[in-house]
C-alpha cells in the first residue's frame, strides 16, 4: 500500500528546509574570513527567508506557528515531529556542518558552486517526493520546484559575476 503526502505536508517540509537553509548560510556568514563572503552568506540567508515566505503563501498560512498547527491537528505532534526529521537529513542538514563548510570555502565563487549543489540536492528531493503526493496536490509540489530552480538561476548569475 502506498502512502501518499498532502500537499500540506510537503509544504511543511519546504518551509523547514528553507529554515535550515537559513540557519545553515547564517553559520557560514558566522565563520566567514572576509567581508565579501559574509555578506554574500546573509544574503543567500535572505534568499532562504524569501522562499520561507513564498511556500508559506502558498500554503496559504502566513505564520510556520499556524502551518504547525494545523498539520499537528491532523496528524499530532508525533507527525510533524516525523517530517521535521525528514527535512532535516535531506537538504542543510545541520550547522556543525555549515561551520565544516564554512572553513572549507576558500573564496565567494567556491561557496555559490556548494549552494548551488544544495539547492540541486533539494529539487530532485522534491521531484522524488512528487510520486508519493496526493494527484491533485502535485502542482504545490511543482511550484517549490519551479521557485528552487529560480533560485539557481540567481546563485549561477552570482557565481559568473564573481568569476569575471
Amino acid at each position: 500500500m502506498t502512502i501518499y503526502w498532502s500537499g500540506e505536508e510537503i509544504l511543511e517540509m519546504a518551509v523547514q528546509i528553507e529554515k535550515n537553509g537559513v540557519d545553515f548560510y547564517l553559520g557560514l556568514a558566522e565563520s566567514a574570513k572576509d567581508d565579501n563572503m559574509r555578506g554574500l552568506m546573509q544574503y543567500l540567508a535572505e534568499e532562504e527567508k524569501k522562499h520561507m515566505a513564498i511556500f508559506r503563501k502558498l500554503s496559504g498560512v502566513s505564520d510556520q506557528e499556524h502551518l504547525k498547527n494545523l498539520y499537528e491537528l491532523q496528524y499530532g505532534e508525533e507527525g510533524r515531529l516525523y517530517l521535521k526529521a525528514l527535512a532535516d537529513t535531506k537538504i542543510f542538514a545541520d550547522s556543525n556542518e555549515a561551520a565544516h563548510w564554512a572553513r572549507g570555502a576558500e573564496n565567494p565563487s567556491e561557496a555559490l558552486g556548494t549552494a548551488i549543489d544544495l539547492e540541486k540536492d533539494s529539487i530532485l528531493f522534491y521531484q522524488e517526493m512528487r510520486n508519493f503526493v496526493r494527484a491533485d496536490d502535485r502542482n504545490l509540489v511543482d511550484e517549490i520546484i519551479n521557485e528552487e530552480k529560480k533560485h539557481i538561476q540567481t546563485l549561477a548569475t552570482l557565481k559568473k559575476e564573481c568569476l569575471s
